[in-house]
């Protein structure tokens, strides 16, 4: 076979797997990348779940430094974080009204992100996509992480040592 016969098969292959891409919906194309995520949602919320847990009872109204959130409040703020992700996948963007951030004791806190994490999760087996789905999702991903983060330095800030990354 000689070059332009080479050159224009692989023509041929490109132009084909493009049209097939650009035919998929978006429904099919966001399947496979949020069913994806289940898992890692799943271990997410048990890395969460195990960073508050983590955090002796009276220890909860610890605040680094003022200007800061207590340890409560940055729980708080998952929790709430989660209620308004949920929220907004289903609906235009919400609007951010949470109540007090020191509200909630442990026990209600660990009850209540649990809630919401098995609530998002369900999100992933049927969810209803849009072109926002995956973006929404990863930027929850990396609004949890930071807040987890200082819930880590807070926990090493009081010489606890924080549960081993999933």
């Amino acid at each position: 076979m000689n070059k332009f016969k080479l050159i224009l098969l692989f023509t041929f292959c490109c132009l084909v797997a493009t049209s097939y891409c650009n035919s998929q919906t978006v429904e099919k194309k966001n399947t496979l990348p949020v069913k994806y995520l289940k898992p890692s949602l799943k271990s997410v919320k048990g890395y969460t779940l195990d960073i508050l847990k983590a955090m002796p009872l009276d220890k909860y109204d610890y605040i680094p430094t003022e200007g800061m959130r207590t340890f409560e409040a940055q729980a708080y703020h998952i929790y709430y974080s989660l209620n308004y992700y949920i929220r907004w996948f289903d609906n235009e963007r919400p609007k951010w009204e949470p109540a007090d951030e020191n509200s909630l004791d442990k026990d209600q806190l660990i009850k209540l992100v649990t809630e919401k994490f098995d609530q998002l999760i369900a999100l992933t087996e049927n969810p209803k996509y849009s072109n926002t789905t995956l973006p929404k999702l990863i930027s929850f991903f990396d609004h949890n992480s930071h807040h987890r983060g200082q819930l880590i330095v807070y926990l090493r800030m009081n010489n606890i040592k924080p549960p081993g990354y999933r």
